[in-house]
């Protein structure tokens, strides 16, 4: 019944992916962007390949996604979610001291990027979960399929408590490095 789908807009004679458009009972209730629905499809363990960048200590720091995946599951009350997301990346552009050669600097960063990436991602889920009570995630799914006997009891108000309901995000960042020399590339310029 809730359902996400990508939406595309056309300007200037092209045509362009613009964000995706949330349903919920088979009817559109609004429109996402395209950085919130990127961020969903992280979630979702569905992202294949993009670049993204995050802001740390004052300065970009860009990658490439090369693997993502994602395993939802749910916590013990039933309202609440937990999500393992697992990010391989390449860095792209670093900052100039950042030396990836170096194991202190590399773990440091991975767990930079596998926090600012949890926010992101938090954010983008409360996003659609409050401006749009839709669970595009399928969590109502999940908990048919694995506590049958209390989604029977709770379907009918689904839609409520899933607004109330939390998600757990927690990341882990590898960097792939292969093929980097020891300092930063851009440095090198």
């Amino acid at each position: 019944k809730d359902f996400i789908l990508p939406r595309l807009s056309f300007e200037n004679e092209e045509i362009f992916y613009s964000g995706m458009t949330v349903f919920r009972d088979d009817k559109a209730v609004g429109d996402i962007s395209a950085e919130t629905a990127r961020r969903y499809l992280m979630l979702m363990g569905k992202l294949s390949g993009g670049e993204m960048t995050v802001f740390i200590d004052g300065e970009f720091v860009s990658f490439e996604i090369e693997e993502i995946s994602s395993d939802m599951k749910v916590k013990p009350d039933s309202t609440a979610f937990e999500t393992a997301i697992r990010l391989k990346i390449a860095a792209r552009q670093l900052p100039e001291n950042c030396d990836l050669s170096d194991p202190e600097t590399k773990t440091k960063l991975q767990e930079e990027i596998a926090e600012k990436t949890e926010e992101e991602l938090s954010e983008a889920f409360d996003e659609i979960k409050f401006n749009f009570g839709s669970d595009v995630f399928a969590f109502g799914n999940l908990l048919y399929r694995k506590k049958p006997a209390e989604w029977k009891n709770i379907k009918d108000c689904w839609h409520e408590i899933f607004k109330n309901s939390s998600l757990e995000i927690s990341c882990e960042c590898v960097i792939d490095d292969s093929g980097r020399t020891a300092k930063n590339a851009v440095s090198d310029r």
